[in-house]
């Protein structure tokens, strides 16, 4: 969670999975915001890099699943250190 003078201002939430996918453990980040008036100024970054730290002191590392046609947030996950890797989603 990211505070400013008392005020929630940005806040990450995941956990750990990635057995079910045929992969050791990881970190997943499942959802996270930051207050549109506090954005661009590297918070949602920083609550990255936490969440990242926290994986890995536990010997693992991070993963995040967006959609496809997000071309604004697949940006900032790639300025964030994230690469994109070999899921692929099905559905019917």
């Amino acid at each position: 969670m990211a505070e400013t003078e008392g005020r929630v201002v940005g806040f990450v939430l995941g956990d750990v999975r990635g057995w079910e996918y045929g992969m050791p453990p990881g970190g997943w980040i499942d959802i996270m915001g930051v207050d549109p008036q506090f954005q661009r100024r590297g918070i949602g970054i920083k609550l990255i890099q936490a969440f990242a730290q926290e994986a890995k002191l536990q010997n693992m590392k991070t993963h995040i699943a967006i959609r496809r046609q997000d071309d604004d947030f697949q940006k900032f996950i790639r300025s964030a250190g994230f690469q994109s890797r070999q899921l692929i989603e099905f559905e019917m």
